[in-house]
């Protein structure tokens, strides 16, 4: 089932996921499945941004700081992300 991204809810990273740079590599590790996720770039600056429990609209303003990308194309794929990694249990939605 795919989650709803809400724009202005913040984001951050589920308490059993650890993120980590290793070798100039973005990693993902779910303590509860024993699993390690390999992230692209563009992953692992949203990961690196989850920290602050950013809201939607924050990652992609400082995201559109970093890229030359199209506004709507970038919303679309963000969306598309934060949605893939919330529905596997990587993030989660704060609304505090």
């Amino acid at each position: 089932m795919r989650s709803e991204i809400i724009t202005d809810a913040k984001y951050c990273l589920a308490s059993h996921i650890r993120y980590r740079e290793v070798a100039g590599e973005g990693i993902v590790l779910d303590q509860r499945k024993a699993e390690l996720i390999v992230v692209n770039p563009l992953g692992e600056q949203i990961l690196k941004l989850l920290k602050n429990k950013p809201t939607f609209s924050i990652i992609i303003d400082l995201v559109l700081e970093e890229y030359d990308v199209d506004g709507d194309v970038l919303v679309a794929d963000v969306k598309e992300y934060l949605s893939q990694l919330e529905t596997a249990g990587i993030i989660e939605q704060r609304h505090d």
